[in-house]
């Protein structure tokens, strides 16, 4: 009887423990990890854990775990919270693979197939996994173009590491190199071809973040400015569009008004410019993504800080019978 109380006992504890450990990946993968930025033809997104595909539209996010894909004569281009910008051509798939660190969210993809043009930021990290290789960098341009068990690779802009287990090479601005399951990389060669299928996602605009505080309390108010640019970098006093602004973590809240906050907010610009309030409860770092149709998206790094100041209130009774009250403010140094 003891026996069969104790196994019981076991059998719930490691049920529960299963169950935190399955709610933390999910946490885990629910990160928002990127955005969509354009979408031409049929573009598809399978959400983490589901197995329904849905339709993808400009503005929607890329959860860490979810897979995007375009059809026959589907392109897309997306953006992640790092800055990192992909552009798929027809017939790519690829899934945005979880991370360990909350920097280190929209830094890795698993590449099916397809063909894929990467502009990524100096000094911002970026992989892409592909069955017969790794491809690393650190602040380039170039594309990738996997077919049939064939990885070719074309550098436009800085250095581009591509390894596996049988070797490695860095290949240059200016070269190319391939690689096929169960064979090293090919030693580069000057490069020869020059895309301009992403020219079709070319965006007409480009939104600008500014704030003046970077880092703020939890709980107080701050204000973020949106520009839109045109192509020259002026400002595009034409702009009509209504701008969608979102944060990678829930915790952000948005108002234009200083009364009523959301998660996700539109706002309207005038003569391209838009200006909205932001406050968080919760202390952390955050990417703040701007996006509009046709658009470069703007995106912003801010940190919510703990609060430095902690207010007690006191009520006091006088020697009249009165109640008073009487507010504290105490100040970590």
């Amino acid at each position: 009887m003891k026996k069969d109380f104790v196994k019981s006992k076991t059998v719930k504890i490691l049920a529960f423990l299963f169950s935190l450990m399955a709610m933390a990946n999910f946490c885990k993968a629910a990160q928002r990890a990127a955005i969509v930025t354009a979408v031409k033809g049929d573009v598809q997104i399978l959400p983490y854990q589901s197995a329904s595909w849905k339709n993808a539209k400009i503005g929607d996010f890329l959860f860490e775990g979810d897979t995007i894909k375009t059809l026959k004569k589907g392109q897309a281009a997306i953006t992640f919270t790092n800055g990192t910008a992909l552009r798929l051509n027809k017939n790519t798939e690829f899934t945005v693979e979880t991370s360990a660190k909350i920097e280190d969210i929209g830094t890795q993809i698993k590449m099916k197939i397809g063909k894929l043009w990467s502009k990524v930021r100096p000094k911002t990290k970026f992989s892409i996994n592909t069955p017969v290789a790794i491809v690393a960098v650190r602040g380039t341009e170039f594309e990738t173009d996997l077919t049939s068990g064939r990885l070719d690779l074309s550098v436009f802009s800085g250095i581009v590491n591509l390894k596996n287990n049988q070797g490695e090479v860095n290949v240059n601005e200016g070269q190319k190199t391939s690689v096929t399951g169960g064979n090293a990389p090919e030693t580069p060669t000057p490069l020869t071809y020059t895309p301009d299928w992403q020219e079709d996602l070319e965006t007409k605009n480009s939104l600008k973040i500014e704030t003046g505080q970077q880092v703020f309390e939890a709980g107080a108010v701050n204000n973020i400015n949106i520009t839109v640019l045109d192509k020259d970098g002026k400002i595009d006093e034409t702009f009509s569009d209504k701008i969608f602004l979102k944060s990678d973590i829930p915790g952000i809240m948005f108002s234009s008004n200083g009364k009523q906050w959301e998660q996700d907010i539109k706002l309207e610009t005038s003569k391209g410019t838009a200006t909205v309030q932001i406050k968080s409860m919760n202390p952390g770092i955050f990417n703040i993504t701007a996006t509009a149709n046709n658009t470069e998206p703007g995106i912003i790094k801010v940190e919510v800080a703990k609060p430095q100041t902690k207010n007690i209130k006191l009520k006091i009774d006088t020697e009249k019978g009165a109640k008073e009250e009487i507010l504290l403010k105490f100040r970590k140094k």
